[in-house]
């Protein structure tokens, strides 16, 4: 039999999407469950997983944002997810392996060319302060 044919393909396939779901649900829960810093540091350890932090100034969506957006929604599933927005003024990006460190170089890279200074953005996890937990 040939290995690479189209439906040994679609069976790589779809076990990779069987995966990636695998871990991805046990990030969601886990996030669901503590939803901390240490929840986060877990999965960066256990999965390779890499987070960018953006925090905008407003939780209305301004030109920049939504071209922010519109960029990252170009890049596929695999390759970057938003889990969480703990708050309508901040983006949290899981982006897992293999690339991951190199996504979130390049995200924050353009979303402090698009901010023009006016966002935080962290190449890493940041936690709200406690006052708007």
């Amino acid at each position: 039999m040939d290995h690479d044919s189209p439906k040994d393909h679609h069976r790589t396939e779809t076990e990779r999407l069987e995966a990636d779901a695998a871990w991805l649900e046990d990030a969601l829960q886990l996030l669901s469950a503590e939803g901390s810093a240490t929840a986060f540091e877990a999965l960066q350890v256990s999965y390779g997983i890499r987070f960018l932090t953006v925090t905008h100034p407003n939780a209305e969506p301004s030109a920049a944002l939504r071209a922010w957006r519109a960029v990252c929604s170009l890049l596929s599933a695999r390759e970057h997810l938003v889990v969480r927005a703990l708050a309508p003024d901040q983006d949290i990006f899981l982006i897992p392996p293999p690339k991951a460190d190199e996504l979130v170089s390049l995200l924050a890279c353009i979303a402090r060319a698009v901010s023009a200074g006016e966002w935080e953005i962290v190449e890493g996890y940041r936690p709200l302060p406690a006052d708007e937990a």
